[in-house]
């Protein structure tokens, strides 16, 4: 299974071209909860950046008009940052995460929340729970996987990854759909799956987009293979299908870097 350090140090290779280095990816021990979640509401602010924090037992508005943001806190809420550099994070409930101008990172943390990049080159991590996550302009950089830190597996269900505008990094998890949208994505897999956990890739284009799949280096190399069905490849790793791309039957393993991290 993958170390935490090995895996942080090159999970989100990306963007590969570009070599943007970044930590997105949830991990999770079979022991968490949420015991310490605070019951109440906090905002931090500064000049330029905003950190915005949201759990389930706040209300009320909160607004400071120096760091130009909107902060509405209870268990099925609203948090919107406006300019700047935003850092907006959800407690327990179903939110919706909104960011604006400027590069925002917007996290989901339990719940099923709808978490919107809007223009930025955005950060967005979906958490435990039925997210959606939308990029929207900009090159941005989307986890919809909660690993646990002691398999290395997956422990969320489908999140829906959409990229939309700019050269995109989706991180997929189980059952997850993706979406890259315009620009050169990339889409990173790995072993985090198991049997019938497949993520959907929904407009992979080999002659813009580029699909990742990461592994243990502390393991041996897994074999990658492509099949087709039902008029879509797949992607399987060991034998287990791992990545639905629908509507191409085109794709073959030259076009799927294979990374030990």
């Amino acid at each position: 299974m993958f170390g935490l350090i090995g895996l942080f140090g090159a999970l989100f290779i990306g963007f590969v071209a570009e070599g943007v280095m970044s930590n997105n990816i949830d991990v999770t021990d079979e022991d968490d909860s949420t015991d310490d979640i605070p019951e109440s509401s906090t905002s931090i602010g500064g000049a330029s950046s905003n950190i915005l924090e949201d759990d389930a037992e706040g209300s009320g508005n909160n607004t400071d008009d120096r760091d130009d943001f909107q902060f509405d806190d209870n268990e099925n809420g609203t948090l919107a940052g406006y300019e700047g550099t935003d850092q907006n994070s959800d407690g327990q409930g179903n939110s919706s995460l909104l960011g604006d101008e400027g590069d925002n990172i917007l996290t989901g943390g339990n719940g099923d929340d709808l978490v919107e990049g809007r223009n930025g080159d955005d950060v967005l991590i979906g958490g435990l729970g039925n997210d959606a996550l939308f990029g929207n302009e900009g090159d941005d950089q989307i986890s919809g996987v909660v690993l646990n830190e002691e398999t290395g597996e997956d422990t969320d269900v489908r999140d829906y990854l959409n990229g939309n505008a700019g050269d995109d990094l989706l991180v997929l998890g189980y059952d997850d759909i993706g979406t890259g949208g315009e620009g050169n994505d990339t889409f990173a897999l790995g072993e985090w799956f198991h049997e019938g956990t497949a993520a959907t890739i929904t407009d992979f284009n080999p002659d813009e987009d580029t699909l990742v799949v990461h592994y243990s280096a502390d393991d041996e190399i897994p074999e990658v293979s492509v099949e087709t069905e039902d008029g879509n490849s797949l992607v399987l790793l060991d034998g287990v299908v791992i990545a639905r791309l629908l509507g191409n039957t085109s794709f073959d393993i030259s076009q799927i870097s294979l990374i030990g991290t």
